[in-house]
C-alpha cells in the first residue's frame, strides 16, 4: 500500500472516530465535556499531513476531495472554537459546553467524510492495482464489511437525526404552552404531547391539535403557535378540551402583545 491508499485509510479511520465522538455527545445531551488535548493534537497532526500529501502525493483530482474536506472541516472547527473561546470562560475551567448544531454539523460532515474517502479509496485501489470493481468485491471481502459499515452508519445517523428534529420541535411547543398563563394554569408542567396529524390537517395555518399531559392534569389543545424566533414560539390562541367534556377558549395573546 502506498502513501496515498494509507492516507486515505487513516482518514476514514479518524472520521468514523469523529462520528462516534459526536454521536456520542449527542446521545448524552447537554452535559459538560473536558477538552482531550490527545485528539486535538491528532486532528492538528492530520491537518499538517493532509497539505504534505496534497504537495507530495501526486493525488489525482478524486484524491484531491479527501484532503481538502478534511481542511474544510477542520477549518470550520477552528472558526467555531475560535468564536466559542472568546464566548465563554472554557480555559480557565477545562469544562466546555459543545453547541448541539455545531455537533450536528460535525456529524454529519463525518459520515460524508467517511463515505468520500471509502469510495476514493476504492477507486484509487483499483486504478493503482489495475483491477475491475467486479473483481475487487469478489477477490477483496472487505469490501463487504466496508458496505455493511456504510448502511449501519447511515441507518443509525438519519435515524438519531429524525428523533433530534422531533424533540427539538416538541420542547418549543412544550415551552410555548407552559408560558401560556391559561394552560400552566390547566396543566402545570408540561410532562408530554402527543400531536393528533388528524385533527392537525384540518385546522388553519400554523395551528396544531396536541394530546397534553401536565403534572396537574390532562387534555386536549388546540392552538395557533407563532414562530416568534428559532428558540421560541408563542400560542396565541385556541382552546382547551377537558377531560369532563368542558372547553376552555384561550386568550389571544398575540393580541394583547
Amino acid at each position: 500500500m502506498d502513501n496515498v491508499l494509507a492516507f486515505l485509510v487513516l482518514t476514514a479511520a479518524l472520521s468514523m472516530l469523529q462520528v462516534w465522538e459526536c454521536y456520542r455527545a449527542i446521545s448524552f445531551g447537554a452535559v459538560p465535556s473536558s477538552i482531550d488535548w490527545s485528539f486535538a493534537f491528532i486532528e492538528f497532526a492530520w491537518v499538517i499531513v493532509s497539505i504534505a500529501i496534497v504537495y507530495y502525493g501526486n493525488l489525482s483530482r478524486y484524491e484531491l476531495l479527501v484532503p481538502a474536506a478534511y481542511l474544510l472541516l477542520s477549518l470550520y472547527g477552528w472558526i467555531v472554537g475560535y468564536w466559542y473561546v472568546k464566548e465563554t470562560d472554557i480555559l480557565a475551567n477545562k469544562i466546555i459546553y459543545i453547541p448541539q448544531p455545531y455537533l450536528w454539523f460535525s456529524l454529519i460532515f463525518g459520515c460524508f467524510l467517511t463515505l468520500l474517502t471509502i469510495f476514493v479509496f476504492t477507486d484509487s485501489y483499483l486504478y493503482r492495482n489495475d483491477l475491475s470493481i467486479q473483481s475487487y468485491i469478489l477477490t477483496n471481502k472487505v469490501a463487504l464489511i466496508w458496505i455493511f459499515a456504510i448502511v449501519v452508519i447511515l441507518k443509525s445517523v438519519i435515524d438519531r437525526l429524525k428523533k433530534f428534529v422531533t424533540d427539538t420541535v416538541d420542547q418549543l411547543v412544550k415551552n410555548a404552552i407552559e408560558n401560556n398563563v391559561q394552560c400552566r394554569e390547566y396543566f402545570g408542567n408540561v410532562l408530554s404531547i402527543k400531536e393528533n396529524s388528524e385533527i392537525s390537517v384540518q385546522l388553519e395555518m400554523d395551528a396544531y391539535g396536541y394530546h397534553v399531559r401536565g403534572s396537574k392534569s390532562r387534555g386536549f389543545l388546540v392552538g395557533k403557535f407563532i414562530p416568534l424566533n428559532s428558540e421560541e414560539e408563542l400560542l396565541s390562541s385556541g382552546y382547551i378540551a377537558t377531560e369532563d367534556g368542558l372547553f376552555i377558549d384561550l386568550i389571544d395573546q398575540a393580541l394583547e402583545a
